[in-house]
């Protein structure tokens, strides 16, 4: 069937003998020997999702150059087919019809055949998602279109059944034969509208409070009450909605704002309760395929890891809920102990199926739950979802009955109690369950996931009180950078079998630039400032000159491009522009270079007029807005360019203390500094709780500006301070002027939070 050139195929059975004897490869098409009948191109490839295809019959190519060269040179029309590794539906197309003989037939007649891993090149992805939804009004993976040679799509869809595809391969191959000026013409009416979807206009709309409170209504209005999440199955778990609801909730603009935390802490309760939690061995499935957050689609995603990670890091500064500190630990645990690399850096994902069953490893029979947790299945009954008939497809993923507050009240028993318990069954489950074959693990690295769990690492390890997972983050970043980044060639996105690969694209670059931001909060180190300011300023080759925002990549690479992708909505990752405005926010406040706060503000700006029309679409770039603002939920700020570090610890049910840290040189002025026309240090609770606040004893400077001395506060200085009220957590402003002994710097105001109390106290419990 393959006409390829000889020195094509010497380079095709080299790459096939380099494998070694162990190898097995992909495909139910083979010689009597045991060799695969075909091997196509894909096996020069590194991706393990393009490796996958490497013996179907089909004539697969990678996405380069050359190869819409030689599309054009054929004048034939693009099949380009999207996916991934772990991707189930993939897995289900790959079988029937990629590697089937009949289908490739047609494929290799009428088309030239490109394959695409969506990690590799997401930004490839997107331009397609983007015509598929325009096309179908959905997507989803397999993504599959048909270009022109120019790779302009004309007609697309995801997982299409073998004889409608046949049927659909040979009335393309027809119609471009035939009645071609009609694709051409379609093609052109679809580059159109996405041209003017990411057209670079800028925009300057107003996004004052009253943005925020829409989108939290919006997000209110799509909450599901009584299960949790927003909108209905398949539910996806909208991190980046629930970290912007959580940091709405206490960064009060509006008088209803505290409401925002509600739909948050409730659907993670309520997940976290779920299939979509894999409560044996930690880690979350990508998403439920019902309401209820039972039935998940069992491949695990590292980015979900992270994000979940950083959301449930939000929550519990908000409630003090040890069963969700659980949930997070166990999160993070499951990384570290399943998904690790051995230099310290993460895998990207692990499949859905084993031994060609979707879900087989994590299920569990009521008899083997019997036999496995013998005097304590009757235990197990009262904290899990395990009947008889199973509660899928007759057999049971393990769930629990409620949450496990909700657990507790029922049985009236303490949450501690029943947490241990729970520990215990899921250690006796645990090593009976990795008896079994497990499911197919993505061994690529990608810059981006990894830079958002390390981000979680530091974050959740300054939160609570973790130096080891600190340590994992100040690893895991020290080698991703050496391993990702040199100065002649800048930052890559892949790092597989020992090499660094893919130009870095904009989620890469300010994803680490997030990452190293966070860890340098807590364990500050220049190298985290210049290595972020190395990305920062490559950034620049993202930026359109237009509009103020971030295209995806920098330039064309040879490779069609009918759009240069402006993401701006959040989809299951923050879109890049989000990731920008954050990261460059967070640079702004730890160097005070007011570059990145111009470009950060143009960011924003550019998408304004979008924000105020569909505020819930956009919850990145809201959180980056607030984070601009000064609105900083983290356990320690960056205040006066970097200059002024900020702990904010709760110390006692009633009592809370910031830290403040200042170099040598610097000061802050005393609440009464002595001097006119100067602002003293004002500290107060944003919902009018009362504080009694005990001010340390301020030094008392000369000036040669007045006879008065100036009061201030320099070095390590504490501010402890106590309350009456009982509220869970408090939004604290605080006011300040930063000085040398030459100039001062422009007054500034933050809201922070002080956590809820985590401690013993009953009358604190959330």
């Amino acid at each position: 069937m393959s006409t390829e050139p000889q020195t094509l195929q010497e380079k095709l059975q080299a790459a096939l003998a380099a494998k070694g004897p162990d190898y097995r490869p992909r495909t139910h098409l083979l010689n009597a020997d045991g060799s695969p009948k075909y091997t196509n191109r894909l096996i020069l490839e590194s991706s393990p999702y393009l490796l996958q295809h490497a013996h179907n019959p089909v004539n697969w190519h990678a996405w380069k150059a050359e190869t819409f060269a030689e599309a054009r040179r054929l004048n034939r029309p693009i099949f380009l087919s999207i996916g991934y590794s772990t991707c189930h539906w993939c897995h289900v197309m790959e079988e029937e019809s990629f590697d089937n003989e009949q289908v490739a037939e047609v494929l290799n007649r009428h088309f030239i055949a490109i394959k695409v891993d969506r990690e590799q090149l997401p930004d490839v992805d997107s331009i397609y998602m983007q015509a598929v939804m325009a096309m179908q009004g959905h997507g989803g993976w397999p993504l599959n279109v048909f270009l022109t040679p120019e790779g302009e799509p004309f007609y697309g869809g995801t997982y299409f059944p073998r004889p409608h595809f046949i049927q659909l391969l040979k009335q393309i191959g027809d119609l471009w034969q035939k009645r071609r000026k009609d694709l051409l013409e379609q093609a052109a009416a679809i580059r159109q509208h996405l041209q003017q979807r990411n057209q670079s206009e800028q925009q300057n709309a107003r996004l004052d409070a009253g943005v925020v409170q829409r989108a939290v209504r919006q997000a209110h209005g799509a909450w599901d009450e009584l299960q949790g999440g927003f909108g209905q199955a398949p539910k996806f778990p909208h991190e980046v909605l629930l970290q912007f609801l959580l940091n709405s909730a206490w960064a009060m603009e509006n008088p209803d704002d505290n409401r925002a935390a509600a739909p948050a802490l409730h659907s993670l309760r309520h997940m976290a309760a779920g299939g979509i939690f894999d409560q044996i061995g930690g880690g979350w499935h990508r998403y439920a395929t019902d309401s209820a957050w039972l039935i998940p689609h069992f491949e695990k995603m590292l980015y979900n890891q992270a994000q979940m990670a950083l959301a449930l890091t939000d929550a519990l500064a908000l409630e003090a809920n040890p069963w969700l500190a659980d949930v997070l630990t166990r999160t993070l645990e499951y990384t570290l102990r399943e998904m690790q690399r051995e230099d310290g850096l993460f895998y990207s994902a692990t499949d859905a199926d084993s031994e060609g069953e979707e879900g087989k490893f994590f299920v569990w029979r009521y008899d083997e739950l019997q036999a496995a947790l013998g005097d304590r299945f009757a235990q197990a009954q009262k904290l899990y979802d395990i009947q008889p008939g199973g509660n899928w497809e007759g057999v049971i993923i393990p769930a629990l009955r409620a949450p496990a507050n909700e657990l507790a009240e029922q049985q009236q028993r303490p949450l501690p109690a029943l947490l241990a318990d729970k520990q215990r069954i899921d250690a006796q489950l645990y090593p009976l369950r990795q008896q079994r074959i497990p499911p197919a693990t993505d061994h690529k690295m990608i810059t981006a996931w990894n830079a958002m769990l390390l981000q979680a690492f530091a974050r959740a390890g300054a939160r609570l009180q973790r130096p080891d997972w600190l340590n994992v983050a100040e690893r895991g970043l020290d080698r991703l950078w050496a391993l990702q980044y040199s100065p002649g060639a800048g930052l890559r996105r892949i790092h597989l079998q020992g090499e660094a690969a893919i130009p870095a694209i904009l989620d890469d670059h300010v994803q680490l630039m997030q990452a190293m931001l966070e860890l340098h909060r807590y364990r500050p180190d220049p190298r985290w400032l210049e290595r972020s300011t190395t990305l920062a300023e490559a950034l620049q080759a993202f930026a359109d000159p237009q509009g103020g925002f971030f295209m995806d990549r920098p330039q064309n690479d040879g490779t069609p491009a009918i759009s240069r992708v402006k993401e701006g909505p959040d989809g299951a990752l923050p879109s890049g522009n989000a990731a920008a405005l954050l990261a460059l926010t967070d640079l702004y406040h730890a160097t005070g270079d007011s570059r990145w706060k111009t470009q950060a503000e143009a960011t924003l700006a550019a998408f304004s007029e979008e924000i105020r029309a569909q505020p819930m679409l956009f919850p990145g770039l809201l959180l980056g807005r607030q984070r601009l603002k000064g609105y900083d939920s983290r356990p320690v700020v960056l205040a006066a360019g970097g200059k002024l570090r900020l702990e904010i610890h709760r110390i006692g049910p009633r009592q809370g203390e910031i830290r403040l840290h200042l170099p040598a040189g610097w000061h802050i002025n005393a609440p009464q500094p002595g001097v006119e026309g100067l602002i003293g240090l004002e500290l107060h609770a944003v919902d009018g709780t009362t504080l009694q606040i005990h001010w340390p004893q301020a030094q008392q400077q000369p000036t040669g500006f007045s006879s008065q001395p100036l009061a201030l506060y320099s070095g390590e200085t504490r501010l402890p301070f106590s309350w009456q009220a009982n509220p869970p957590y408090l939004a604290l402003q605080l006011k300040l002027q930063a000085c040398d002994l030459k100039q001062c710097l422009p007054p500034e105001q933050w809201q922070l939070l002080l956590p809820a109390w985590a401690g013993d106290d009953p009358a604190e419990a959330p």
